[in-house]
């Protein structure tokens, strides 16, 4: 009976697997500290003392049979990593991770790359080429199927009939390709930008693929709105609409908030300009420039969803208890959709920290971040 209430009983182990769980977390977080330490140092951050005492500390943790640290010891640690994560943002130990080449132990590695950015931004290059191709393909197969030979009208057969339709497919994809292609620019480019920079974050992969599906769509989207010339071959009204799909997939972001503003004419929505006596609502809050030194004065713009009616609309401005606010609220006056106001940030403030300010009108809200300098 004993062997069996040992074997059911899961009150032996749970405190040891607690103990195991809390013990592996506290030194990988150890180790993710200690990398973003030495890339400070390497890259010269002004860090703090503090910091580093703090942090090379706990890396006397990780040592064979050292003692467990006290609770005092780990908040001590704690509170230190979370200062040092927030100064190295948008830096942090799994973009420096993603970023890290290995050594390459296969003949594939050597072109893919051997970290997870590299082989991402490998894989944009390969789908560069394939939508390339494609174009090339077709503006080869087009003006042949499209001229064909004198007398070959009345005499081509199944073969000729099928290199028609085959050129007509890929003329209708064109759009698609080419706003596909325009995301994957923006991808390659952003990617290149990430991986330099040491911030590419394996967590926003989805968004990125979410995005090449988005280009695609947008271009296709297109020819809704566009019509080509009669006639065949490669015309001046296929090239534009090639190229505004391209710029379209290229920032597929103006497009979704065309068709937003499209939609709220049609269908005005409740909050906004376009229902009559309704009242706007909160759009965006603007920084032109985020990087904002300690002690130093700049300033924002709040944007309405719609124009303000008579009497205007009181915008409340609250903010980040480093940020002083040259007012508390600012008036957007009748006819118009944006105010301007100023805020200084703190002379003590922590140079990376990212400081936010909201702004709310008319139950809406939209908040923008500051980067201290």
């Amino acid at each position: 009976m004993s062997d069996a209430s040992s074997q059911t009983s899961p009150l032996p182990t749970t405190p040891q697997t607690s103990f195991a769980e809390t013990r592996q977390r506290f030194i990988d977080e150890i180790g993710a500290a200690v990398m973003l330490l030495d890339f400070a140092v390497v890259q010269g951050r002004a860090l703090a003392d503090v910091l580093i005492q703090r942090v090379k500390k706990a890396q006397n943790y990780l040592a064979e049979g050292a003692e467990w640290p006290s609770d005092a010891e780990r908040a001590e640690f704690e509170a230190a990593y979370r200062d040092l994560a927030q100064f190295m943002q948008p830096v942090t130990a799994e973009t420096l991770r993603a970023t890290t080449n290995s050594a390459a132990r296969f003949w594939w590695q050597r072109f893919f790359g051997a970290s997870p950015a590299t082989w991402f931004s490998r894989r944009l290059y390969c789908l560069v080429l394939l939508c390339a191709a494609a174009i090339v393909i077709d503006h080869v197969l087009a003006p042949t199927a499209a001229t064909p030979a004198a007398g070959a009208a009345a005499t081509r057969g199944a073969a000729a009939t099928a290199n028609v339709a085959w050129a007509a497919t890929f003329e209708a994809l064109m759009p698609f390709l080419y706003g596909l292609l325009g995301a994957l620019v923006y991808l390659l480019r952003s990617a290149h930008a990430y991986i330099a920079n040491r911030t590419f974050d394996l967590y926003r992969t989805p968004e990125y693929y979410n995005r090449m599906i988005l280009g695609f769509l947008s271009g296709g989207v297109m020819l809704l709105f566009m019509t080509k010339n009669s006639g065949s071959g490669i015309s001046s009204a296929n090239v534009g609409m090639n190229t505004i799909a391209f710029l379209v997939g290229y920032n597929t972001d103006y497009l979704f908030q065309t068709i937003e503003r499209v939609a709220n004419a049609v269908f005005p929505q409740p909050g906004t300009s376009g229902a009559k006596g309704a009242v706007p609502g909160m759009a965006k809050l603007d920084i032109p420039n985020p990087q904002v030194k300690p002690g130093t004065a700049s300033n924002g713009s709040v944007v309405l969803t719609g124009t303000a009616q008579e009497g205007g609309v009181q915008v409340a401005l609250t903010a980040d208890p480093r940020i002083k606010l040259a007012a508390s609220s600012v008036s957007v006056g009748q006819g118009s959709t944006t105010a301007n106001f100023t805020f200084t940030v703190a002379p003590d403030a922590m140079a990376g920290s990212q400081l936010t300010i909201t702004a709310t009108a008319n139950g809406t809200s939209a908040s923008g971040s500051v980067t201290v300098a």
